[in-house]
């Protein structure tokens, strides 16, 4: 999920050239970093039955917060 910080919206507003969307940077470790906005994270799991979901806040390796979610859900199954 996206964080509102403004650390975190320089990082995504400076990588979102090299990357292609906004949300996505790099770490100087050169770790590539997802965050995504709810819309987005909604078509990411579209595509399940959700059996849980809920929003949470977790620390970083860092120690810093970060928005986040936890989602438990059963593939759709279509036709026979």
């Amino acid at each position: 999920m996206l964080n509102a910080d403004p650390r975190n919206q320089e990082r995504r507003r400076r990588f979102a050239p090299k990357h292609g969307t906004y949300g996505v940077f790099e770490l100087p470790d050169d770790a590539v970093v997802r965050h995504h906005a709810p819309e987005r994270v909604g078509e990411i799991v579209g595509r399940f039955e959700p059996l849980h979901r809920q929003r949470t806040v977790f620390a970083t390796m860092n120690g810093n917060r970060s928005n986040g979610f936890t989602f438990v859900g059963r593939k759709i199954r279509t036709g026979n």
